[in-house]
């Protein structure tokens, strides 16, 4: 009867033993799993970013592959552009000011 005894708290032993290490598994990878939890996180966000800065650029580059037809880039008379591009082109000056006065400069003979 000592024998079965010994034998039962040697197994018992053994079994702890082993459920100690299952822990110490189970805890470090349950600690990994968090890092790849992390990473994955971390890469999602950068992924929405990329996403955003994707349909911005093809936005920009949509602008030059197809710009607005107009009398400058185009066989459409002037009379046939829209009444607001019409206005801006007679209203605004070709001309960049210099910062002189108007009428004539000193030193014009």
């Amino acid at each position: 009867m000592n024998q079965n005894v010994t034998d039962i708290s040697e197994a018992l032993l053994v079994m702890i033993n082993e459920m100690r290490l299952m822990r110490e598994t189970i805890a470090s990878q349950h600690a990994e799993i968090c890092q790849l939890n992390r990473n994955i996180g971390r890469l999602n966000v950068d992924l929405r970013k990329r996403d955003m800065q994707i349909e911005e650029l093809k936005a920009k580059l949509a602008k030059y592959e197809a710009p607005d037809k107009n009398s400058g880039n185009s066989s459409t008379p002037l009379a046939k552009e829209n009444m607001k591009a019409d206005a801006v082109s007679r209203t605004k000056t070709q001309r960049k000011p210099k910062g002189r006065k108007p009428g004539g400069q000193k030193g014009n003979a």
